[in-house]
């Protein structure tokens, strides 16, 4: 066969040793000791570009590549040659097991001094193996190759289970695409027997990166937003608002239809640097004056994860990190609230526009809200009539792979009319 005598090279090559800068040799290892196999991909040198026109079967603007690949229990060597050019990698890893395919994922520390950066491997079950290499220019390699000892490297070692799919590299060589889904299910229910009315908004974000099928990754965040209280104030009103994540997980586009996931995401509302926020304003005209003039609570937000983050610990190269702390709410007075100019701002802990920032946490689960409650809007004076109460919600989303990346921020604006008697 064409290969054998190009595997004859490499294996050659592994056995003198052979290093990106010096010549260090490497001993073949048993299958007791690890395995060493020849694998065949794609090199991709702008991974980036044009990732719409790609496809499997349309690769015309990569080199198919053959590699040899080492590996053992906790380190892989890599092998590659690219027509001319030939590359080298030799990396200790770590090993969990996916929550999400049935098999292993493999994790380097990779450096910034590196010739090549693993991105991850995969060990499947069924003995398909896939390791993905970045080059110093950001060309991607994708080698694949099937071995049935492979995945009985890690089956006795019991690895931690992770949340961790196949294709968590993607974000680290391409770049995102934000599509935002509106429902369009504002609407105001009034809620029987009390007097008060909700009224309920929602939107999917979903964020896909995309190489060559099936190469792609396509999550989302579905956020909801609610604002409730009395239709009527003869002095003083009770009012809510909320920021809630409905549900997240993996979004599945089928063509003419499309499927959502319930699965850990890497999507998250809110950002230390780059907080939740909340405005409120209510009528000041010539014929009402409203005040809001007390915040009684409860400010309810999400309680810190019983469990660690794993997929934070394991994509920050096995750092252990805890949980998210609770968010803290600030009350700013209206006078440096971002509300539209068309309302009147007044200075004061006493008047009718507050902002609330959340800005020591993020929203990451399902079920992760938060709840302003006992917002006290006193009918401070006028000649009566039916004007909205108005509230605001600027809500960042992030990304938050290795690092944390914005990718869009959510603005609602939502209204509820009020008679003032």
């Amino acid at each position: 066969m064409k290969w054998k005598p190009l595997f004859a090279v490499l294996l050659g090559l592994l056995m003198v040793g052979v290093t990106a800068r010096s010549a260090t040799a490497l001993e073949v290892p048993s299958k007791s000791q690890g395995i060493t196999i020849i694998a065949k991909g794609l090199y991709d040198p702008t991974p980036s570009i044009n990732t719409k026109s790609y496809s499997s079967k349309n690769i015309e603007i990569k080199k198919n590549v053959t590699g040899l690949i080492r590996l053992g229990t906790d380190t892989i060597s890599v092998i590659i040659l690219n027509g001319k050019s030939r590359l080298f990698v030799k990396k200790r890893f770590s090993v969990f097991r996916s929550k999400y395919f049935k098999g292993y994922v493999l994790l380097v520390n990779n450096s910034k001094k590196d010739e090549a950066t693993i991105l991850q491997g995969n060990v499947y079950d069924d003995g398909k193996v896939e390791i993905f290499i970045k080059d110093v220019k950001g060309g991607l390699y994708a080698l694949s190759t099937t071995n049935e000892y492979a995945p009985r490297l890690f089956k006795s070692m019991n690895p931690p289970v992770v949340d961790i799919d196949k294709n968590y590299w993607l974000p680290l060589v391409v770049s995102p695409k934000i599509k935002i889904l509106k429902l369009n299910s504002i609407g105001v229910n009034v809620l029987g027997g009390t007097g008060s009315d909700v009224v309920r908004d929602d939107e999917y974000v979903i964020v896909s990166y995309q190489w060559v099928n099936p190469y792609e990754e396509q999550w989302y965040i579905h956020v909801g937003y609610a604002f409730e209280g009395p239709k009527y104030i003869d002095d003083t009103g009770d009012y809510k608002v909320a920021v809630k994540i409905l549900d997240e997980g993996k979004y599945i586009d089928r063509g003419t239809s499309f499927a959502l996931i319930s699965m850990g995401t890497p999507l998250e509302l809110g950002n230390y640097n780059d907080p939740i926020e909340i405005g409120l304003t209510a009528p000041w005209t010539n014929t009402i004056h409203d005040r809001i003039y007390r915040i009684g609570g409860p400010i309810d937000v999400p309680s810190q994860p019983s469990s660690p983050n794993l997929l934070k610990w394991a994509l920050s190269l096995l750092s252990w990190y805890f949980g998210v702390p609770d968010p803290i709410s600030d009350l700013v007075p209206d006078s440096q609230a971002s509300l539209p100019l068309q309302f009147p701002i007044y200075p004061g802990t006493e008047s009718n526009s507050f902002k609330f920032v959340f800005s020591h946490g993020a929203l990451s689960y399902k079920g992760d809200h938060i709840d302003v409650e006992g917002i006290i809007i006193e009918y401070h004076d006028g000649n009566g009539g039916t004007m909205p109460i108005y509230v605001f919600y600027n809500v960042p989303v992030y990304w938050n792979y290795i690092y944390a990346t914005k990718v869009t921020t959510l603005t609602k604006k939502m209204s509820l009319q009020v008679t003032h008697r």
